[in-house]
């Protein structure tokens, strides 16, 4: 209990210092395989001009934010396997962030603090973190979506609904998935 409540005492350097942790987890070995299909779709997508992007996700599943933030990523750190898994790295480490603050804010100090070390060793996420794809983004997201959801439940206000509805608007132009995450959501607010 008392170490508990040293760590939400001090839950920023805590996070800090976890972020650092995810970080460095899903940056080992993150260049050492080769690119596979997708990832290689991923990048010839982002290489392209921006205009061409947004056309192209017509006729394609995927939008084109992921593949707009690509590029810019690429154009001040390269094209490389270490350098473009490193992007979807960061997103994985600052998940952390958000799901701290929400197990925080909508359970308990006890409930944030293993969220957030479960989430440090998630096989899932470290497998997401080696690719040249927006999942990370996408988790992010939708952590950040669930949290600012609970937050205009609980304390309605235009700026939270704002920010809400921006959230899932950023999760449309991700990937078409998050459409169930947004009408879950809603159900919930129908019924509770």
């Amino acid at each position: 209990e008392k170490f508990i409540g040293f760590i939400d005492r001090n839950a920023l350097v805590y996070l800090i210092i976890l972020f650092g942790i995810n970080l460095f987890i899903k940056l080992l070995y993150a260049g050492d395989m080769y690119y596979w299909l997708d990832e290689t779709s991923s990048i010839f997508r982002a290489l392209h001009t921006i205009p061409w992007m947004i056309q192209e996700s017509v006729n394609d599943p995927n939008p084109p934010l992921y593949f707009i933030l690509l590029k810019g990523w690429m154009s001040l750190f390269g094209i490389s396997e270490f350098s473009t898994r490193a992007f979807s790295a960061i997103f994985s480490a600052l998940t952390v962030f958000v799901l701290y603050y929400l197990a925080r804010r909508f359970f308990n100090r006890e409930t944030a603090f293993y969220v957030s070390l479960i989430f440090t060793v998630s096989q899932i996420h470290l497998y997401f973190s080696h690719e040249t794809r927006g999942y990370t983004l996408i988790a992010l997201l939708a952590a950040l979506s669930f949290y600012l959801y609970l937050i205009t439940i609980s304390s309605p206000s235009v700026l939270n609904l704002f920010t809400y509805a921006l959230t899932n608007i950023l999760l449309l132009y991700m990937h078409p998935v998050p459409v169930i995450l947004i009408i879950i959501q809603f159900i919930c607010l129908l019924l509770f």
